[in-house]
């Protein structure tokens, strides 16, 4: 790169005063009566005198009384220190500017640059003679502008204009030019180069800056950046699923997509396996003007192992920047039991069926489930009972071991006080530490109320309620998946959300239902009662393991659809799926950073959090966490152990500018290999209109007598920037004119001049 010349030279103005002002008129007056009273006194004489000398001496006289006049105003000369004008270069570095549309030289569409890389290159790759050439005639001030004005130095090229990121939040163009005109006024300013798309999204316009501009003799060389036609963008923004999984699962992969002027038209998004074949894909209906879309892409891994999965979004028509359609993830899959631990008081029917089905699900195809690894309690069952059945138990065990075997725990309704404190808070610490599944199932109100207190009610998404009501007992109504549910596994009865939803409509209505308290602030309703809209089904993350709560025990009347119980078995067998995954996850990598949401809005709070597996004792648990967020801005921020979790720490961030960020943990520094991505979008006025304004660039360089510039013509700016008027920076001393010795001689030859010739005409 090369190196700004160094800064402009000293130069010397000249100028003309008067010590003595008078009025224009008033001179000139005088000399004309001076000469219109020598033409009447010669005229007198005229008979002695040819035409030839009667203009004589009426020039002379008139000369000697001019040189008078000369003499009486005092005339000097002044000089001046003066430094060449100044030249404004502004760029705008609003979120805008980062749109990629701008081939250079009939380059590959694969290397478009953005508006503001564009922008930046007409500076910093000037020839060194087109440097040299601007250094002397002009002194370059630099400027970027988004929501507010920032200086970036001195010179042709300073060295933050080469690290300009375009993560400006807000387009405030008229406010901030109007800013620097008021900065330049009066010192002495040749021009204002402005580079910008001209998208003001925020505060007065470019019409009024262009008004301020002129009243300030401030001439604005607007140059358009980007494409007067927008080139349509279609982008793969997040890809969201689990990343261990059993082996059969249906995987639900979510997909964002984002689109910037892409016409109506059919997107496919597909998902390719490692081997290139595709293994599900989705054709979507993209409406004029919309910007974003969530496809879910739904993959059965057949085989065991690490898999390398491509998630791809078909390229739009004229779209060529296609590097971001793309996005690599991995699923690990692993084929082992599902270890379940059932808990109930009595035998009710929901009991019977999930333990018949527990203990013979083990098929293969499309629809099977891996072996179920059945424990059943039976609270009040006879002793006998448990001899004679080969998976019972008589009671829940209170050893670490036991309950480290166990996947999920289902609860039906059960006695608290006949499980051991002990193994309640082993149960609680399997979830939130190691990834356990756990659901309660009943359609009592008073079982949530029983557990309120012990350990296990630490694990509810509701919050107590005093003399909570059962809800409408023998109404009969139907189970309605919520948006969130039908993008979770246990809801998918159907490879769509389509056939799903009409299974879900089909299914035997269902009758006792409990109400619930109030929900905690993590959970998530998946499904509802279609009678009056009340949550059915929640669901939440409690620390490293997912917790649901089923608020009925008459699914089992799904046993008998259509003639069989396929539905009934592939709720439950997604639903046990789906609380089980975290106990997938290696001990190795039980230490896990999350980040939610991992795609977020300008202004949106993002919610960090670090979950410390079994790798690290209990002894070496640190009281806080620090994790780095490197980007276009860099913090560190604390993670606080939150109440109740020993291994879970948490903080909630905002105010981060747009832009791709990296999180890393930090402190412990053992932990430094943690690390997630996040992507913070522009303001929807940055990003829902990102065709350049032309017509408002235009009209500003017209107000303010500059000129205007396109992509194709901005190389003729440098040879047609105005040279402007240099600034006075100090005074020399004076030189007299009126009584230099030329005029001294002028005057005397004048006055003799006219002595000889009056004595030779013998003129009185």
């Amino acid at each position: 790169m090369n190196q700004s010349p160094p800064s402009s030279p000293l130069m010397i103005e000249q100028a003309i005063q008067a010590s003595w002002s008078l009025p224009l008129w008033v001179c000139v007056l005088y000399l004309v009566a001076a000469a219109l009273l020598a033409i009447a006194v010669y005229r007198r004489n005229y008979h002695r005198l040819g035409r030839a000398s009667l203009v004589a001496l009426v020039a002379l006289r008139t000369t000697v009384l001019g040189i008078v006049l000369w003499m009486l105003f005092g005339w000097m000369q002044q000089q001046y220190r003066t430094q060449p004008p100044e030249l404004v270069l502004l760029f705008d570095r609003s979120g805008s500017m980062a749109t990629a549309d701008v081939a250079v030289d009939g380059e590959s569409a694969e290397r478009l640059r953005t508006r503001l890389q564009w922008a930046v290159e007409q500076v910093t790759e000037l020839s060194a003679q087109q440097r040299r050439r601007l250094a002397e005639r002009h002194r370059v001030r630099v400027y970027s502008l988004a929501e507010t004005v920032e200086p970036l130095g001195e010179g042709i090229a300073p060295p933050k204009l080469q690290r300009l990121v375009a993560d400006g939040g807000q387009s405030r163009l008229g406010e901030g030019l109007i800013q620097v005109v008021g900065q330049q006024a009066g010192r002495g300013t040749a021009a204002i180069v402005f580079f910008s798309d001209g998208i003001n999204t925020q505060g007065r316009g470019l019409v009024d800056a262009g008004r301020v501009a002129r009243r300030a003799a401030i001439p604005v060389h607007a140059v358009l950046t980007g494409r007067a036609l927008a080139v349509p963008d279609l982008a793969i923004a997040d890809v969201l699923h689990d990343p261990h999984v059993f082996l059969g699962d249906r995987v639900i992969v979510e997909v964002l997509v984002t689109g910037n002027h892409v016409a109506a038209d059919d997107v496919e998004v597909s998902l390719h396996h490692s081997d290139g074949h595709v293994v599900d894909r989705q054709v979507v209906r993209w409406a004029p003007g919309q910007t974003q879309e969530r496809v879910r892409l739904v993959f059965v891994p057949e085989q065991p192992g690490e898999i390398s999965l491509r998630v791809q979004v078909a390229a739009a028509p004229e779209e060529f920047a296609t590097e971001n359609n793309v996005q690599e993830t991995v699923i690990r899959v692993q084929d082992r039991t599902i270890r379940v631990l059932l808990v109930a008081e009595n035998p009710s029917y929901e009991y019977r069926f999930l333990k018949n089905l527990l203990e013979r699900v083990q098929g293969t195809g499309p629809d099977a489930l891996n072996v179920f690894r059945p424990q059943t309690i039976l609270q009040r069952a006879d002793a006998q009972y448990v001899a004679q059945d080969p998976v019972a138990r008589r009671l829940v065990p209170s050893d670490a071991a036991s309950i480290d075997q166990v996947d999920v725990f289902i609860f039906m309704d059960c006695d608290p006080t006949l499980i051991s404190r002990r193994a309640q808070e082993l149960i609680r610490d399997a979830v939130i530490e190691d990834g356990a599944g756990c659901i309660f199932v009943s359609s009592d109100p008073k079982f949530w109320g029983q557990l309120q207190g012990w350990p296990l009610g630490e694990l509810l998404p509701v919050g107590p309620v005093d003399n909570l009501p059962l809800a409408a007992p023998y109404l009969p109504y139907r189970v309605v998946p919520t948006p969130i549910g039908l993008s979770t596994m246990p809801m998918q009865l159907e490879t769509s959300d389509e056939d799903s939803m009409t299974v879900w409509q089909q299914l035997p209505p269902l009758y006792a239902r409990s109400s619930l308290g109030p929900l905690r602030p993590a959970a998530q309703v998946l499904a509802t009662a279609d009678v009056d809209q009340r949550p059915l089904l929640v669901a939440q993350f409690g620390g490293a393991g997912r917790i649901a709560l089923q608020a009925t025990d008459e699914t089992y009347r799904w046993a008998t659809f259509r003639g069989n119980d396929l539905y009934y078995q592939r709720y439950w067998g997604q639903m046990l799926r789906w609380l089980g995954r975290g106990k997938l996850v290696p001990s190795y990598q039980v230490s896990r950073l999350l980040i939610e949401p991992k795609v977020a809005s300008f202004h949106q709070p993002v919610r960090v959090e670090l979950h410390i597996g079994n790798e690290v004792d209990e002894e070496a648990l640190p009281q806080q966490v620090t994790v780095t967020i490197e980007g276009p801005e860099q913090r560190t921020v604390g993670l606080d152990r939150q109440p109740g979790h020993r291994r879970t720490y948490a903080t909630v961030v905002e105010d981060l500018v747009p832009g791709t960020y990296r999180l890393t943990v930090t402190q412990p520094l053992s932990m430094d290999t943690l690390t997630q991505s996040l992507e913070v979008t522009a303001p929807p006025g940055e990003t829902a209109q990102l065709v350049p304004d032309a017509a408002a660039m235009r009209q500003l360089a017209e107000q303010t007598r500059g000129r205007f510039y396109s992509l194709e013509d901005a190389r003729r700016l440098w040879q047609e920037l105005p040279t402007g008027r240099p600034a006075r920076i100090g005074n020399l001393p004076p030189r007299p004119l009126w009584n230099h010795p030329l005029v001294v001689s002028i005057f005397v030859l004048a006055i003799t001049a006219e002595w000889l010739l009056r004595r030779r005409y013998r003129l009185p």
